[in-house]
C-alpha cells in the first residue's frame, strides 16, 4: 500500500513508476540509511563526496548536489513534510512504515521541486494498541547501537509512539601522517508523535524529530593510476612526503586529516484531516524545521596542513499545505490544494592558510619575500565567504481522475508554482597573498521570480483483473539561484545568478499481478528530456552553477516481487539508462583544456545498466523457533562518476559488486530477533564520486599537453558485521 497520490492505494493500481519497501521489509534486511535503499532500487542513487552533507540524489541519471544554493532534483518529503537540503537526510532510517521512490516529475502533488522524482517516507503513526520493541546491536570497527520505541494509548481518544536510536562506530580508515584512525561516526535520532481523534471524522497527529551526527570526514584517497611524477615530485620537495599509498582503495590516507562534521536539525509539523458529512476530507500540513551544519575539511588533502576549511550551513523553513480530496470509489475522484514555503538560508566558508601556506609552499613558489608578507596577514580566516538567501514560494495545484469504466481511468493534474528569490554574497580576502585563488567580491540584492505552470495527463487501462497498462505525459520544473561558493575569478552579478530548468517526461508501462498473487512484475518505458539543466564547472578550488543546455534520460526500469512459497521471497531491480546531451556545448572542459562540446555525449552518473536482487528464505525449527538466511546482490554497470560533467576518460569507473547477507533466528510469532548482518562482504573497493586535485595546477597535478589530472575518490564503505537483537513486548 502506497501514498504517492495522497490516497492509500495499492502499488499495482497506482500508474506511476514506483519502487516501494514497507518498513519491515527494511528492518529485517537491515537497511539504516537511503544508501541502503538505493541498492535496491533500479535508477536510484546516491553519491556522497569529501563533505557527509553534500549528497547527490540522483533518479535516471539526474541529481543535484550537496548544500549549495542550487534546489534538489529529487523533492524528499518525511510524513508528507518537505526537506529542502540533501544533507538534512544522511541519517538513519527509525521506524519506518513506508518507503516510496517516485520516479518521473511529480510536481501536480508535492510540494516543492521534484522534476526528475522525489522520495515519500512515512513512519509509523500512533495506535490503539501498547507496544514496546527493543534493539541493540554491536559489530567490527567497535560499532554499536541501543534503540527502543514505545506506543502507548493515553485513552480512547489520545495515542502516543516515541522512538529513539542511537549508533557509534569507529572509524573505517588508518591516516599514516598522524598515526589516528579516521571517518568515525555517531548518530542520535529521536522522533515523538502524538495522535488525538478528536471525532470519527477529525483527527491531528504531531511529530517533533531530533537529529544529530557527529561525524570524523570521509575517505579521500588518490587515485593511483591517475598520478603524475611532476606531482610526487613537487610534494617531495616541498613537503617531504606525498598523499601516495600502496592501495587506493584499502582506507589508508597519508594526508592531512581534519575533516569533522556535526550536523543537527529538528523539526516539529501538525497534520489536521477532517471528513465532512458528504466524505470530502479536509486535510492541514503545517511544518517548521531547523538545520544546522558544520563541515570542517581540507580540500587539498597533502602532507601538510594547507588552506583548511570550515563550512557552516543554517536553514530554518515554514510549510503550510491545505488539500481538499474527493472520497474514493467514486466515478471522479479529484483533488485540489495550495501550498506555501519559506526558507532562510546562509552559507559561510572560512579557509585558513594553514601551516604549510606561506612557508614552505609561497616562499618555494613564488619568493621569500611574498611568504613573509604572507605571515604577516590573518592566518586564520585567511579567505571567507558569506552567502545568505531568502525564499518565499507558493503553489495552487490539483488532479482529478475520471473512472471513465471499470477498467479504464483517465487522469489529469495542474499546479502553478512561484519562487521568489533574494540573495546576497560577499567574499573577502583576509590574507593578501592566499587572494591570489579566490577573488574578492560583492553582490548584494540578487533576484529571482521564477513562475511555472506544470501538469501530467494519464491513462490507464486493465484489459484483465491483473494487468494494467498505462500511459503518461508530465512536466517538471525546477526553480534558477544564486550560486553560493566563492571563485577564483569574480562573477558579478550576471554569472551569479542561474535561471531554472525545466523537464519533460514521457512513460509506457504495465504493471502485473500473476501466478495467482504470488508475483507482482512491474515495468516502465520512459524517455526525460530536461531543457536548460543546471551543471557545475570547477576552477580548481570551488564550483559554478550555470545552465549548460539540453539533456535526455531514456530506458527502462523494471520491478519483480515474488513469494515461490510461503518461506521464500524474492525481490528484484533491473533498469537500463539511454543517456544523452542533446546540446552542451560550452560544456566544462578536462583539466588544463578548453571549454568542449559534448553534445551527442553521455553525461555523468548514468549507469547504463544497473540491476539488484534480494532474497530471504525461513525455515521452521520448532514451535518456539525459526531460522532464516537473506542476502541482496547490487550491480552498478560502468559509469563516469566525475563531480565536473566533463566526461574525463579518468573519472571512468568499472562495473562493481557489492553483496550484502544475514543469518539469524527468531520466534514464529516475531516477539524476538537474533540476526547477523555483513555489507560488502566481498570487500569490494570503489569510488562514489571522483574530483580533480584541488590546488591542481600549482602542484602539478594537471598535465595541460594531455588535458588529465590528478584524481581524487571519494571511497564506498568498506566490509562491515554486526550481531542485532530487537524484543517486542
Amino acid at each position: 500500500m502506497v501514498t504517492a497520490q495522497k490516497r492509500s492505494q495499492s502499488i499495482q493500481d497506482v500508474p506511476i513508476s514506483i519502487t516501494a519497501f514497507t518498513g519491515d521489509f527494511l528492518e529485517e534486511n537491515g537497511v539504516q540509511t537511503i544508501e541502503d535503499v538505493a541498492r535496491l532500487t533500479p535508477n536510484f542513487t546516491i553519491q556522497s563526496s569529501a563533505q557527509a552533507t553534500n549528497n547527490r540524489i540522483a533518479i535516471r541519471g539526474i541529481g543535484s548536489v550537496g548544500n549549495s544554493a542550487i534546489e534538489p532534483s529529487v523533492g524528499v518529503y518525511i510524513d508528507s513534510v518537505y526537506y529542502p537540503r540533501p544533507g538534512a537526510v544522511i541519517g538513519m532510517l527509525m521506524d519506518i512504515e513506508s518507503f516510496e521512490v517516485l520516479r518521473g516529475p511529480q510536481g501536480t502533488l508535492f510540494g516543492r521541486n521534484t522534476p526528475v522524482g522525489a522520495l515519500n517516507i512515512t513512519t509509523r503513526s500512533p495506535s490503539d494498541e501498547s507496544e514496546v520493541k527493543l534493539e541493540a546491536g554491536a559489530g567490527n570497527y567497535s560499532s554499536y547501537l541501543l534503540g527502543a520505541t514505545v506506543n502507548v494509548p493515553l485513552s480512547d481518544s489520545l495515542y502516543s509512539r516515541f522512538s529513539i536510536r542511537y549508533a557509534d562506530r569507529d572509524g573505517f580508515g588508518t591516516n599514516l601522517f598522524d598515526g589516528r584512525d579516521f571517518g568515525e561516526r555517531d548518530d542520535l535520532m529521536a522522533r515523538g508523535k502524538l495522535r488525538y481523534d478528536v471525532s470519527e471524522q477529525t483527527s491531528a497527529l504531531l511529530t517533533l524529530d531530533y537529529a544529530k551526527i557527529n561525524a570524523g570526514g570521509q575517505g579521500i584517497e588518490v587515485l593511483n593510476s591517475t598520478l603524475t611524477p611532476r606531482f610526487l615530485g613537487t610534494n617531495t620537495a616541498l613537503y617531504g612526503d606525498t598523499p601516495a599509498t600502496e592501495d587506493s582503495y584499502d582506507w589508508v590516507i597519508n594526508q592531512n586529516h581534519q575533516d569533522q562534521l556535526t550536523d543537527e536539525q529538528q523539526g516539529i509539523s501538525l497534520d489536521i484531516s477532517h471528513e465532512f458529512a458528504n466524505g470530502v476530507t479536509l486535510r492541514s500540513i503545517t511544518a517548521y524545521r531547523d538545520w544546522e551544519a558544520l563541515n570542517a575539511d581540507v580540500d587539498v588533502r597533502l602532507a601538510v596542513d594547507l588552506l583548511p576549511a570550515s563550512t557552516t550551513f543554517e536553514t530554518s523553513t515554514f510549510s503550510q499545505e491545505l488539500q481538499l480530496s474527493s472520497p474514493a470509489g467514486e466515478e471522479i475522484e479529484w483533488l485540489v490544494g495550495a501550498f506555501y514555503y519559506s526558507e532562510d538560508y546562509t552559507v559561510f566558508d572560512a579557509r585558513s592558510a594553514g601551516d604549510g601556506f606561506c612557508v614552505p609552499t609561497i616562499a618555494a613558489a613564488v619568493s621569500p619575500q611574498v611568504a613573509a608578507l604572507c605571515l604577516a596577514q590573518p592566518q586564520v580566516g585567511a579567505l571567507e565567504a558569506d552567502f545568505e538567501q531568502t525564499l518565499e514560494s507558493i503553489a495552487l495545484f490539483g488532479q482529478s481522475t475520471w473512472n471513465v469504466t471499470e477498467t479504464v481511468t483517465a487522469t489529469v493534474g495542474l499546479r502553478w508554482t512561484d519562487d521568489q528569490k533574494e540573495g546576497d554574497f560577499v567574499s573577502t580576502i583576509n590574507n593578501v597573498v592566499a587572494g591570489a585563488f579566490r577573488a574578492p567580491e560583492e553582490v548584494l540584492g540578487m533576484e529571482r521570480d521564477d513562475s511555472r505552470v506544470t501538469g501530467m495527463a494519464n491513462l490507464s487501462w486493465f484489459p484483465t483483473e491483473d494487468i494494467m497498462l498505462f500511459a503518461t505525459y508530465s512536466t517538471g520544473y525546477k526553480s534558477g539561484g544564486f550560486n553560493s561558493q566563492g571563485t577564483a575569478i569574480a562573477l558579478g552579478a550576471d554569472r551569479r545568478i542561474f535561471g531554472p530548468e525545466d523537464t519533460t517526461n514521457f512513460e509506457f508501462g504495465v504493471k502485473s499481478t500473476l501466478l495467482g498473487g504470488a508475483m507482482t512484475a512491474n515495468a516502465t518505458l520512459y524517455r526525460t528530456d530536461i531543457d536548460d539543466f543546471q551543471d557545475r564547472a570547477f576552477d580548481g578550488l570551488s564550483f559554478t552553477t550555470l545552465n549548460a543546455g539540453e539533456l535526455r534520460q531514456q530506458g527502462l526500469e523494471a520491478d519483480l516481487n515474488w513469494l515461490p512459497t510461503q518461506n521464500l521471497r524474492l525481490v528484484a531491480g533491473l533498469s537500463y539508462l539511454d543517456s544523452e546531451y542533446l546540446d552542451f556545448q560550452g560544456a566544462p572542459g578536462l583539466p588544463g583544456g578548453a571549454p568542449q562540446d559534448l553534445t551527442g555525449e553521455r553525461r555523468v552518473f548514468s549507469p547504463e545498466w544497473q540491476g539488484s536482487l534480494a532474497g530471504d528464505w525461513t525455515l521452521p525449527l520448532s514451535d518456539r523457533f525459526e531460522a532464516f538466511v537473506g542476502g541482496s546482490v547490487s550491480w552498478i554497470d560502468e559509469q563516469n562518476i566525475g563531480a565536473t560533467s566533463n566526461n574525463n576518460p579518468q573519472t571512468l569507473q568499472e562495473a562493481y559488486t557489492l553483496v550484502n547477507a544475514r543469518v539469524g533466528v527468531r520466534s514464529p510469532s516475531g516477539d524476538w530477533e537474533l540476526t547477523l548482518f555483513g555489507n560488502n562482504l566481498t570487500d569490494e573497493g570503489y569510488c562514489q564520486v571522483l574530483f580533480d586535485q584541488a590546488f591542481g595546477s600549482q602542484l602539478g597535478a594537471v598535465d595541460a599537453v594531455n588535458n588529465t589530472s590528478v584524481q581524487r575518490c571519494a571511497l564506498g564503505a568498506p566490509r562491515t558485521w554486526s550481531l542485532r537483537a530487537t524484543y517486542n513486548f
